[in-house]
């Protein structure tokens, strides 16, 4: 007996069931991807502490160098992160993520805080 959440029709117009290990499978693949995706955030942290401790140009531009590879890193794991996690909710029967990273499932970050103009 499926769960009807566990049911997935594919592009095709198949119907696909997810069992509980394969959900479980992917699952785990989106919480790893997502983990190595915030390592890259925890380097970027920890690197900008010695670009702002170190006056010394030549340590800054190696160091600039060093975070255009990260951004690199970021868009990738970001964008491996965010496919597996759809695949998981997909399977789960739960809506996907954005594509945007701005974006709140149907919202944009940022528009809505409750600030009026005579706050500023």
């Amino acid at each position: 007996m499926s769960n009807s959440r566990n049911a997935h029709t594919s592009e095709t117009g198949d119907t696909m069931i997810f069992g509980s290990l394969a959900l479980a499978d992917l699952e785990n693949r989106a919480t790893r991807a997502y983990a190595e995706h915030g390592d890259g955030y925890t380097a970027s942290s920890v690197l900008h502490v010695l670009w702002m401790d170190h006056a010394g140009e030549s340590v800054r531009e190696a160091l600039n160098l060093v975070f255009v590879e990260l951004e690199r890193y970021h868009a990738r794991t970001r964008k491996a992160w965010h496919d597996l996690y759809n695949a998981w909710a997909v399977a789960a029967g739960l809506d996907p993520i954005p594509d945007d990273p701005d974006e709140v499932l149907g919202d944009k970050l940022g528009t809505d805080y409750g600030f009026d103009s005579d706050s500023m």
